[in-house]
């Protein structure tokens, strides 16, 4: 168990990556998205799209990368609040 004083920062990453691998292998795959919110989610808690909608975004969103190299410039996807209230980027890319 880490107590405070006993390890150095550079050790804790270390034992902090010692512990994920000794982790139970389908475990932090279940807690991953808990802590984080996928746009997927966003888009459908926000938003009015429809299932049509969020497949070509899901579409969109896989092959823009090659967009953004090509154009040299990142991307921000906007899409519009379901109140009409605003607008909020829920994907950005950026070229490699």
């Amino acid at each position: 168990m880490f107590r405070q004083g006993t390890r150095t920062d550079a050790n804790l990453g270390e034992y902090l990556s010692r512990r994920l691998r000794q982790a139970p292998r389908g475990l932090v795959p279940r807690i991953y998205p808990r802590l984080v919110s996928t746009w997927e989610s966003v888009v459908r808690t926000r938003t009015e799209l429809g299932s049509e909608s969020i497949r070509r975004l899901r579409l969109l969103v896989r092959e823009w990368a090659l967009v953004a190299d090509l154009g040299f410039s990142d991307l921000v996807l906007f899409v519009r609040t379901w109140d009409g209230a605003g607008w909020i980027a829920i994907a950005h890319v950026r070229p490699s």
